[in-house]
């Protein structure tokens, strides 16, 4: 599952959004993911977590323009709710 999304600042303070927002963002998975982690590597942060029996994986990278969200794991049933759900989030949330 994959989203795109403008920032329209520069990277390191898109990055720094990113950091202040992000366990807002895990929330999203409807707030029981446990065993949750996320990592910086240059522009791309890697997160994983655990929803239910599912393991989430996945990047968030932030280039100069955009943020590219990539997701593995989610259900195939219940990717349409995901998937609404990180559109509410960052219609509602970004830029803050």
């Amino acid at each position: 599952m994959k989203f795109v999304k403008n920032h329209n600042m520069t990277k390191d303070v898109a990055k720094a959004t990113i950091e202040r927002l992000v366990s807002s963002l895990m929330q999203q998975f409807g707030g029981r993911v446990t065993d949750t982690r996320y990592a910086w590597h240059a522009d791309v942060m890697q997160f994983s977590g655990r929803k239910a029996v599912f393991n989430v994986a996945g990047t968030l990278e932030v280039n100069d323009a955009e943020l590219i969200l990539d997701m593995d794991g989610i259900p195939f049933f219940a990717a349409g709710k995901v998937r609404s759900g990180i559109e509410r989030w960052f219609d509602g949330n970004w830029p803050p």
